[in-house]
């Protein structure tokens, strides 16, 4: 259940960092409220399991990958959802204000996967001259043309 909500929600940095340390205690002692002296590096442990360590992941960065793919999913994605957020919040959604509990962990990684995917043309089923970025701007952005009439 933990896990499911790093793929919706933007956690506070300190709730990450208590979850992390209580992570580790219990790795280390058995007991998340023991803090115990450790003779391996953390990042040892979370090293890959070929390497002999236990695999397992840094929490901060499984929450930003998590919420790195929702927003790439958001933007890309047909599913129903990814369609009402799309429709809700708009092309760029950076410069506008949303009330969601969603929003944050979108809104923060929402640059990040656009700078970071490339879009594909595909069969031409679903190309929008006017509302498709083709030279870094939108048609519409660039002539600057009201959503009204698009």
């Amino acid at each position: 259940m933990l896990v499911y909500s790093f793929h919706i929600y933007s956690w506070p940095a300190q709730l990450i960092k208590k979850v992390g340390s209580n992570i580790r205690n219990f790795i280390w002692a058995g007991d998340i409220s023991v803090r115990k002296l450790v003779t391996v590096a953390w990042y040892k442990v979370c090293s890959q399991t070929n390497e002999g360590r236990l695999g397992l992941r840094f929490l901060k960065l499984l929450i930003k990958s998590a919420l790195l793919k929702l927003a790439w999913e958001m933007m890309s994605s047909n599913h129903d959802w990814a369609c009402l957020y799309r429709n809700r919040f708009g092309s760029k959604p950076l410069t506008k204000y949303f009330k969601s509990s969603i929003w944050p962990g979108i809104k923060d990684n929402w640059s990040l996967a656009k700078s970071n995917s490339i879009w594909l043309i595909g069969n031409g089923h679903n190309i929008n001259f006017r509302t498709n970025n083709w030279l870094g701007d939108t048609l519409v952005d660039s002539l600057q043309i009201p959503e009204t009439l698009h």
